[in-house]
């Protein structure tokens, strides 16, 4: 008797197993049969005799399809199924058999199995290669992440990530192959494959098990395609045509000047604070081959990728002249191997090594602006070269020690270059090494914020520095990886026990400095402040770091998933965390041990046949404080700034002439060259970074559809950020120690004009709300004798670090039939609080875990709020119909309310501390609404208009030429323009620079505009 089933996976639920880069397949069978498990691919067999409770499960199985065989009385029952990565498939063996009576064979459709996965107590999405290629998505990681329900793209300024259950983009973890390939120095940026190369993408948003850390956002993991016994291969070409893409719209001050026109644009948008990116990538092709060196035994999948990207972009007319116009080709030449060893049926060796370099080159161009806004460049300045990404090479060994216990041990290793040097156009090299003692070369960089020229009517001052970014990037700037794991799984009765260790070591070495060795900018003295220089000042700043440091983290961990009834199974787990970051010298300045974190859930199968699921999860989770924080905290660093009337101007290089100091050199957080003591940057008994989560959920199936509704809620219940404010330690200083230091500046400062200790540090890394207990070097006699300082968090006047996340999830998926699936969600989401994060989508600041924010008492008034990823509705649809064996139509549709906007200005408390204001910025949410300052609250200024977008693909497979597919993909069929940001300062300068008529709340980023991509595939 042979039963044949055929499934067609794709989106649902799903247990974890292994880092999402295997499955299972469980069911109940007779007590005592035997079951088999056969991977179609490779050959590899599973056996297991049923329990006692006629239950069984193979967990820890690659992807692929398998038959299960039941060998009973004689008869052999079979079933074909397909193994997702960390998903459980039920496959009910006693019923086959029952239902079967004396039939030879039977049939059963795909939606005879069940598709509510009752094994876990979370739901996942699960997006498959197939679905990736009938979908209408970019080719890209966070795309398809952005399927997963209440996913939201994060702000512009950090590229193309996305934010998870209202949490940061800085929180989230990505994982290939099992191997977590996050970049700990800053978790803006993570390795990548090849897309062609991902066999499927995993996405959790929540109620992960105590196998996973080091994320309070999504877990994203990619398991990548392997060889089988069969032959495969294949190449494919992908076209984006700049001619085919729409135009963004122009923007407008709001005195009616042009401010930015999208004319002579090719593949670029503009992107909040001050960013630019490429549409898409241009041209991409791949071949690929794979198969059996050894049937059954070894096989091997290569991957060859070359993707080029051009694009050319102006800036803004209020920035023309040098470096306005660049010229970008980036080119990606990946590859990937995997390699997969079955020793025996029991043991399994697993390689994957990959290259993700990625080389940019910039041209750079001066530019102008016609009389009726027309773009034009001229003189070439020189070119950029930058180099991001590296090597990656994963081992993998699993071992089914017997039919209940398997072993999985893992070794990872990763590099991450990342630098950028500038050669002018007299062939001059300019680089940056490293050294905070050395001056970046080139020309000085030159910011003209001057009222006329913020206005549109004055064209900013003519300079020559021409990097993008203005950031000179060191040499020998790398981040490396080395991670090892462990995992066994035990199953005992009613029991699945599961534990684990890590320990993960990560390296940078990190330095930046502006091009030329400062920055100048141009201020205003008042609001009616015109273009001469005696009614404007000039602020230079000094910013150099260099640094290696870095953090090591261990963990452990412990998990039970009991079933406690045939239809009711109980997870417990518990987690483990410890950290240790290092400075520049090799010193411990945080250790975090005994960081426990419990992780709890239950999943119910209410009418014991998987049609009806009711699960939920409690835990805690937690994340380490990331290696870049040290570059700047913990080590020598250099961060000044000085302000001079001048009266006149290079008229090369645009740096100032006629130099008066008008204040003191000043170093912003103390950052004065001098590497701090390593006991002084962060308090004793300083907590981890920990959000508490809660969820309750249930999948309904009703006929072809899986119904579903999840709340969650989401509370932080201890942050991390550094606090940059002085006066509470001067007062314990001069009431304990007798010292006379000024308890009004927010840098050390001693009141009779004495220079404090070089290695006193400004800032210390802190649980906003807490108290601390620091030992610093207080007396600039004796650098050498710390002074223990115990603050309560009254007295450091803090607010309590908040962010909490509420909501509710509806969704719906039909089943795939070979005809049309569909998938349909929608989230009522709230994100509130007093922070975003680890960063700060509102400037732009990726200085993870070490923001603005919380940096001095004043800079918290009013925000508490709705915070940057709040997006209170989101609608999503997807799916596909297949109207013929030729021919394949895909649609994607996102409906999304907009984000919060808010009103930044410099409050008059500024000039009283000398705070963040003094140096032109607008670091308060302080408004002047009819002529009259005033704080407001966060979001309180209105939000970004709805966004709505539909994409659609189709796809043709000719019968009369086996193995190709061509497909077109046409993104945001109407072409619509939502603003998605929005510029956010309404006032700086004490009021003094007034941008109510000209800049505020003006766009500075739009949906992405209509574009068409070209596919065309054969695969042999």
């Amino acid at each position: 008797m042979a039963l044949a089933i055929t499934l067609a996976c794709g989106v649902g639920s799903g247990a974890l197993f292994a880092q999402s880069t295997a499955g299972s397949i469980y069911g109940t069978a007779d007590p005592g049969a035997q079951v088999s498990a056969t991977n179609e691919g490779n050959g590899s067999v599973r056996t297991m005799t049923a329990g006692q409770d006629g239950r069984y499960q193979f967990n820890s199985l690659l992807p692929g399809k398998y038959q299960v065989n039941l060998s009973e009385n004689g008869k052999t029952t079979s079933q074909e199924v397909t193994v997702l990565a960390g998903q459980g498939t039920n496959v009910n063996l006693a019923t086959a058999v029952a239902s079967a009576k004396n039939l030879n064979t039977i049939t059963v459709s795909a939606n005879s199995l069940p598709s509510i996965d009752v094994s876990s107590v979370q739901t996942s999405t699960v997006i498959t290669a197939d679905q990736m290629k009938s979908l209408p998505i970019a080719k890209n990681v966070s795309a398809v992440a952005l399927l997963t329900p209440g996913a939201v793209k994060g702000d512009s300024a950090f590229g193309n990530l996305v934010s998870f259950g209202g949490s940061s983009v800085a929180e989230n973890a990505y994982y290939v192959n099992g191997f977590n390939v996050t970049n700990q120095f800053d978790s803006l940026s993570f390795s990548q494959v090849p897309f062609e190369a991902i066999d499927q993408e995993s996405v959790q948003d929540g109620g992960y098990g105590a196998e996973y850390g080091n994320a309070t956002g999504g877990v994203v993991s990619v398991t990548t395609k392997r060889g089988t016994n069969e032959w495969k291969g294949g190449v494919d070409v992908t076209w984006n045509p700049a001619e085919t893409m729409a135009s963004e719209p122009n923007v407008y001050l709001n005195n009616d000047n042009m401010s930015y026109s999208s004319r002579g644009n090719k593949n670029a948008t503009i992107g909040n604070n001050g960013t630019w990116n490429p549409v898409d990538f241009s041209s991409r092709w791949n071949a690929w081959l794979g198969g059996p060196l050894i049937k059954d035994k070894l096989f091997m999948f290569a991957l060859v990728s070359q993707t080029k990207t051009d694009a050319d972009y102006y800036n803004p007319i209020t920035q023309a002249g040098s470096g306005g116009y660049q010229q970008q080709t980036e080119k990606d030449p990946y590859w990937l191997l995997k390699m997969d060893w079955n020793i025996n049926d029991s043991n399994i060796l697993e390689y994957t090594g990959f290259n993700d370099t990625r080389h940019y080159s910039t041209d750079v161009y001066y530019s102008g602006f016609t009389a009726d806004n027309t773009p034009y460049h001229y003189d070439y300045q020189g070119v950029v070269k930058t180099k991001y990404g590296g090597q990656n090479n994963i081992l993998k060994y699993t071992s089914y020690i017997t039919d209940d216990f398997t072993l999985t041990a893992q070794y990872g290793e990763n590099r991450n270059k990342r630098y950028n040097t500038a050669t002018a156009a007299d062939g001059t090299v300019e680089n940056y090494d490293g050294s905070i003692s050395s001056e970046a070369s080139g020309c000085p960089v030159i910011v003209d914020d001057r009222n006329p020229v913020l206005a549109g009517t004055t064209s900013p001052y003519t300079h020559c520095n021409f990097v993008p970014g203005s950031l000179l990037t060191a040499y020998n700037s790398e981040d490396t990886r080395k991670s090892l794991r462990l995992d066994l799984e035990w199953k005992l009765g009613d029991h699945d026990i599961t534990g684990g260790w890590t320990r993960d070591v990560t390296t940078s070495s990190y330095g930046q400095a502006y091009e030329g060795g400062a920055l100048w900018e141009y201020l205003p003295d008042s609001s009616t402040s015109n273009g001469n220089a005696d009614e404007n000042y000039v602020e230079k700043i000094v910013y150099n770091t260099g640094a290696k440091v870095s953090v090591t983290q261990r963990a452990a961990y412990v998990q039970d998933s009991w079933h406690i009834t045939d239809d009711f199974l109980a997870r417990i787990g518990l987690r483990n965390d410890q950290f240790n970051n290092k400075n520049a010298l090799g010193q411990t300045f945080v250790h975090q041990d005994h960081n426990l974190q419990p992780r709890m859930g239950f999943a119910w199968d209410v009418h014991g046949d998987s049609s009806l699921k009711i699960y939920g999860s409690a835990g805690d989770y937690s994340l380490p404080i990331d290696a870049g924080v040290a570059i700047r905290g913990a080590a020598a660093s250099i961060y000044s700034y000085q302000a001079y009337s001048y009266t006149s101007v290079n008229p090369s290089t645009g740096a100032p002439e006629g130099l008066t100091a008008l204040s003191p050199l000043e170093y912003a957080n103390a950052e004065s060259g001098v590497a701090p003591a390593a006991s002084s940057y962060a308090p004793s008994g300083l907590k981890p970074f920990k959000q508490r989560e809660f969820i309750l959920g249930a999948q309904q199936q009703w006929n072809d559809w899986t119904l579903g509704v999840k709340g969650i809620v989401r509370h932080v219940l201890t942050g991390l950020d550094d606090e940059c404010d002085f006066r509470p330690i001067a007062k314990y200083a001069d009431a304990v120690y007798g010292f006379d230091y000024s308890t009004t500046s927010l840098s050390p400062a001693l009141n009779n004009g004495d220079a404090v200790a070089s290695t006193l540090n400004g800032c210390f890394i802190n649980n906003p709300g807490s108290g601390a207990t620091l030992y610093l070097p207080l007396d600039p006699n004796n650098p050498s004798k710390l002074y223990k300082v115990v603050l309560s968090g009254k007295d450091i006047g803090e607010p309590d670090y908040k962010r909490n996340y509420y909501a509710l999830e509806l969704t719906a998926e039909r089943n795939f039939d070979n005809k049309f699936y569909l998938n349909i969600s929608y989230t009522l989401a709230r994100s509130y609080g007093n922070t975003e994060g680890l960063v700060d989508s509102n400037i732009g600041q990726a200085d993870t875990g070490t923001s603005e924010l919380f940096d001095y008492p004043e800079l918290m008034i009013g925000n508490n709020g709705n915070q940057t990823n709040d997006h209170r509705h989101t609608l999503k649809a997807y799916g596909a119909w297949r109207i013929t064996d030729e021919w394949q139509l895909g649609a994607n549709l996102i409906g999304q309310t907009g984000r919060p906007e808010n009103c930044y200005g410099d409050a008059p408390i500024d000039s009283t501390i000398n705070g963040y204001g003094s140096t032109g910025g607008s670091p308060y949410l302080y408004c002047y609404i009819n002529g009259v300052g005033t704080y407001v609250a966060r979001g309180s200024a209105g939000t970004t208009p709805t966004l709505w977008q539909l994409d659609l693909s189709g796809s043709y497979h000719p019968h009369w030429f086996k193995g190709l597919t061509l497909r077109a993909t046409v993104f945001n069929v109407f072409n619509k323009h939502t603003v998605l940001s929005v510029n956010e300062a309404q006032n700086a300068n004490d009021g003094a620079s007034l941008y109510t008529n000209t800049t505020y709340l003006t766009a500075t980023g739009y949906q992405t505009p209509r574009y068409l991509q070209l596919n065309a595939e054969y695969d042999f």
